[in-house]
């Protein structure tokens, strides 16, 4: 989920904050451009995208059976992601920060 913290103690997510400064169709356009970046980091680490949930992006690696650096692979995608939104945030004009969970199950 995309997240930005205000002067407040509580994150709100990036869409939010955006949102409340922003013509509606310049968030839209804002979460495709991010979103499209996403996109991109999944085709350069071999990760797949599942799905977008509103704001939140979920991708997976190693589900098509063995993969033996599959943890790597989304380590590799969490920090471009990380590096997607810094680019996108500077050219909308917006601080956004990203919040990354990566899972590994066995």
């Amino acid at each position: 989920m995309l997240t930005t913290h205000a002067d407040s103690d509580q994150p709100r997510t990036a869409y939010r904050a955006v949102q409340q400064v922003t013509l509606p169709h310049l968030v839209t356009a804002a979460l495709q451009e991010l979103f499209s970046e996403f996109d991109a980091c999944c085709d350069k680490h071999g990760v797949y995208k599942v799905e977008t949930i509103g704001d939140a992006y979920m991708c997976v690696a190693g589900h098509e059976g063995q993969c033996d650096d599959h943890a790597l692979r989304m380590l590799m995608m969490a920090q471009s992601m990380l590096q997607a939104t810094e680019r996108v945030g500077k050219r909308i004009g917006q601080d956004l920060q990203i919040r990354v969970g990566v899972h590994t199950g066995g």
